[in-house]
């Protein structure tokens, strides 16, 4: 039962540790070379020259997508955590 509460408390910490708003990811993945393609809706969508990803990023009234959709964005866009601060 402890180590579920101390999973719990880890995975908070994670949450805030990695609060970045959409608008703030979008400045930071242009910074990687990923390039503003088109908007739609209130989607940003980047594309990076070499790679046939493209990366749609979520920008919601300047709110902080979810974690799992942060890490998700990351992931594709070959980040970590660490390259957002």
């Amino acid at each position: 039962m402890a180590y579920g509460c101390r999973s719990i408390f880890l995975s908070i910490v994670d949450a805030i540790a990695l609060t970045v708003s959409g608008k703030k990811l979008s400045t930071i993945v242009q910074k990687y070379d990923w390039v503003l393609k088109r908007v739609k809706g209130s989607h940003h969508i980047f594309d990076k020259e070499g790679l046939e990803t493209t990366l749609s990023i979520p920008i919601h009234s300047n709110k902080d997508p979810k974690i799992g959709t942060l890490k998700a964005i990351l992931k594709q866009a070959n980040l970590t955590e660490d390259d957002l601060f």
